[in-house]
């Protein structure tokens, strides 16, 4: 991703009559870099990727709804979550377990029935549902 100022100052300098690989050296970039920005016609900006789930992201939820129902340690939800298959490390659960506390947040029921239904399609041995009472039920499907 090149600056903007460094894309005017291409525009400015071929529009002066120099060549690519003469405006290449002059700003410190490959000629391959100026021929590509040169043919874009306005200035690029820089647009930030969409971030992609992390290796916690299945576990969330089931991490939420078992917090709301019972005061666990963070030991005790990581041992829970390795055997449905975690393979990350105890620090990123501390480090959410303690973000959620930090912010003292209660999940609203909407939230909660998202969780379930996402967590039922990524734990395919659990099975999660919530019941008339809002509260959270496991069910371990069998073999």
């Amino acid at each position: 991703m090149i600056k903007s100022e460094d894309w005017l100052m291409m525009r400015n300098l071929i529009n002066q009559g120099l060549n690519k690989s003469e405006i290449a050296s002059r700003l410190g970039i490959t000629r391959k870099t100026v021929s590509r920005n040169l043919l874009k016609s306005s200035i690029p900006k820089y647009v930030r990727k969409e971030r992609g789930k992390n290796i916690l992201s299945n576990y969330k939820c089931y991490i939420d709804s078992r917090l709301e129902k019972y005061n666990l340690s963070v030991k005790k939800l990581f041992e829970e979550i390795k055997l449905q298959g975690y393979d990350g490390g105890y620090q990123t659960v501390s480090n959410y377990v303690n973000a959620l506390e930090g912010s003292n947040s209660d999940l609203n029921h909407k939230n909660i029935e998202a969780c379930i239904k996402e967590s039922n399609n990524y734990l395919p041995d659990f099975k999660m549902s919530i019941n008339s009472h809002y509260q959270i039920e496991y069910h371990l499907l069998g073999n």
